[in-house]
């Protein structure tokens, strides 16, 4: 078990089995075989995820509904991952890329020249069965660095391995915006439900370290099977 996934089962069992106290960083590292300052680093990610609150004297607290979110929003999970917190199988039942010429919002978006060149990936993705999720991603070839890309059907279906792989980057932070929409017909045959149903437009560019834009996605889904949840954390700004 990964260290990361073995602190975090310890999360789980302070709030089952200790009043959501956690032990001290000496009982962790005797119980887990992991130095001090693996535990202490750890902590400090989970600190900064709300997850728990370190308090002089009184030990480590374990925040039991932030543990208990199925899926955050402001966390970067794989797609299975986000189906199989809400209780749910999943499949792609379809998954391409194309070569496009970036146009309009696409090029506005990338931060790139009308008509540069660019990539489109497309996927479907099914929960129990039922179109759950759609999602197009675009990045434009100036951030690609390996040109010896695969066939259509050879791309990985993580958009972060893409990124490391063929562009030597990764993403560092995004900007979301989350809407509502209804479906036209177009979005009615890919979910295969009626016009007019609801779903929620998740729209994100993401940008590297050196503050580059490298994607653009939109993620449409039916938030019968997707539930978003953002833990909030105080402004700086907002201290007076």
């Amino acid at each position: 078990m990964a260290i990361k996934e073995a602190l975090f089962a310890e999360l789980r069992n302070a709030v089952e089995n200790n009043g959501g106290i956690l032990p001290s960083e000496v009982e962790l590292s005797a119980k887990l075989g992991i130095s001090r300052t693996q535990i202490r680093d750890y902590l400090a990610i989970y600190e900064n995820e709300r997850l728990i609150i370190r308090q002089r004297r009184k030990g480590t607290k374990v925040i039991k509904d932030v543990l208990d979110i199925p899926l955050r929003m402001d966390f970067d999970i794989p797609y299975k991952e986000r189906f199989k917190a809400m209780g749910y199988s999943s499949a792609y039942d379809m998954y391409d890329y194309e070569n496009i010429a970036a146009e309009g919002l696409i090029a506005e978006k990338l931060g790139v020249a009308q008509g540069s060149p660019a990539i489109r990936l497309t996927s479907r993705t099914r929960a129990d069965g039922h179109v759950a999720i759609y999602t197009q991603e675009y990045l434009s070839y100036r951030i690609i660095k390996d040109y010896d890309l695969p066939p259509l059907d050879g791309i990985d279906d993580e958009i972060f391995v893409f990124l490391r792989k063929y562009c030597g980057t990764e993403i560092d932070f995004v900007l979301s915006e989350l809407n509502p929409a209804v479906a036209d017909d177009e979005d009615a045959r890919i979910f295969e439900v009626e016009k007019g149903t609801p779903y929620q437009v998740l729209e994100e560019v993401a940008y590297n370290k050196e503050g580059e834009r490298i994607l653009w996605t939109v993620e449409k889904y039916l938030p019968q099977y997707l539930r978003y949840t953002i833990v909030r954390k105080k402004s700086l700004n907002s201290l007076a």
